[in-house]
């Protein structure tokens, strides 16, 4: 196996990295593409030993060792795609996203200047990063103008009238759907990841911070939806928990003008809606390179070392009155709209606006690791475990397999209880979401 991609959270990723593989096997090499933390994600720790590694994150040992293959005797390419690069400035004073240990011997992909200015301060070799751009604004490039679904089209999967005016908010309310164990668990890896307790203040203040402002936010979106006779999209964050009781209320309250929808990409639903709005998430940057409206919605107050960089001295709507204003505006595509962020801010942390596709260059540098035969230059991370432990991660796996093929538990009848939580329903329509996005790819005629 030539390479394995590995992804975390399907909305954000999955596409991406869809695409990075077909650039791959354009090429003639063999890929295969892995959700962390699944079943399929141990038969490349135990059975399968893949030549390059492409990974969603890499910051300490622990996540080095969370891809490396058990009882591995190779030197060990890896290139982390690194999902999360635009901070705040506490954030960004913690130093979770900094790599350390082992994880600084690892190939970084960076989106703009700003990233690879913050690795190259932390003492990471400036031959290890790699400044492409951010593939997922690939999509939002004239190469990929059929790609996405229409807004008719999705009016008819999710039965929305397409009459009316489509409001999308991105949500990054994460904090608040956290419970008290998971703010703990939060609170103890920054800690042991960092050697610093500042995590802590992070946490707490964030956590009020984001449940105070979703409470308001939703209080003027039911008022909004009161008076208006629009739609309202509320698109979670991947790590949001599922519909939450506010949630379901707005649901029941406004069946035909208020949905929840976790499905494709921000990127899919910022094309098909008129209005984009949000609080603090950096999926803004999609709607400026799609040439959408999107505006910052924050009722509460924001503390500018807990706000993300590229949030500094963006134009905020903090007042109901203003938010409805600009919700019901006839023309938003007007000359008087002008885009909240600055601009020479999102040039720094995303680099400058061209057509080439960050997929190539992804590509390139892959294929380049792949050849390169300097074995010194390398680290060899064994990742060692006990014969037992290896055969029962492959007995899991096979176990896990055969449930999913058959439906047929044998964990369950063999120890009482479920040997692993897989859904083997999720798992099916995870595969033909993959099949779907491949054969939109093979329609747009890109990379061929």
């Amino acid at each position: 196996m030539d390479f394995v991609i590995y992804f975390e959270h399907e909305t954000r990723e999955l596409q991406n990295c869809m695409l990075i593989k077909k650039g791959l096997s354009k090429k003639g090499f063999s890929v295969e593409l892995v959700q962390v933390k699944t079943y399929r994600a141990i038969l490349y720790k135990t059975l399968i030993r893949p030549k390059v590694l492409i990974v969603p994150y890499c910051y300490s040992d622990r996540d080095v060792k969370e891809f490396v293959p058990y009882n591995n005797r190779n030197p060990v390419k890896i290139i982390n795609l690194q999902w999360e690069q635009v901070l705040s400035n506490a954030w960004e004073k913690l130093g979770y996203h900094n790599p350390r240990g082992t994880a600084k011997d690892v190939y970084h992909v960076t989106w703009g200047p700003k990233t690879k200015e913050r690795l190259t301060k932390n003492n990471v070799n400036k031959n290890n990063i790699l400044l492409t751009g951010a593939i997922h604004l690939d999509f939002l490039k004239s190469h990929f103008r059929h790609y996405f679904l229409s807004k008719e089209e999705l009016s008819i999967i999710y039965k929305i009238d397409k009459t009316k005016k489509w409001v999308l908010y991105i949500s990054s309310f994460v904090f608040s759907s956290l419970n008290e164990d998971k703010l703990i668990e939060l609170k103890e890896r920054f800690r042991k990841e960092t050697e610093k307790t500042c995590g802590n203040e992070i946490v707490d203040s964030m956590f009020e911070l984001t449940k105070r402002s979703r409470e308001k936010t939703l209080d003027w979106v039911d008022k909004l939806l009161e008076s208006e006779d629009i739609v309202f999209i509320y698109r979670p964050h991947p790590s949001e928990k599922k519909e939450m009781s506010d949630i379901l209320k707005l649901k029941e309250k406004y069946p035909n003008k208020f949905d929840y929808i976790a499905e494709y990409s921000v990127s899919q639903w910022i094309m098909a809606c008129d209005i984009s709005t949000t609080w603090f998430s950096t999926s803004i940057i999609e709607a400026y390179y799609a040439d959408k409206p999107c505006f910052v919605i924050r009722p509460i107050g924001f503390p500018e070392d807990k706000d993300c960089l590229i949030f500094r001295g963006s134009e905020i709507i903090d007042d109901y009155e203003t938010f409805r204003e600009k919700i019901l505006q006839s023309d938003v595509n007007s000359c008087e709209y002008q885009f909240p962020l600055n601009k020479s801010l999102i040039t720094d942390y995303y680099g400058e606006s061209h057509e080439e596709l960050v997929c190539q260059k992804i590509c390139n540098n892959a294929e380049k690791l792949l050849k390169e035969n300097n074995s010194q230059k390398y680290p060899i991370i064994s990742n060692s475990v006990s014969s037992f432990y290896f055969i029962g991660k492959i007995i899991e796996y096979l176990m896990s397999y055969f449930y999913i093929l058959t439906g047929f538990n044998i964990g369950r009848i063999l120890f009482k209880k479920r040997f692993t939580r897989i859904n083997r329903h999720a798992v099916k329509e995870l595969e033909m979401k993959m099949q779907n996005i491949m054969k939109r790819l093979e329609e747009v005629k890109i990379l061929e």
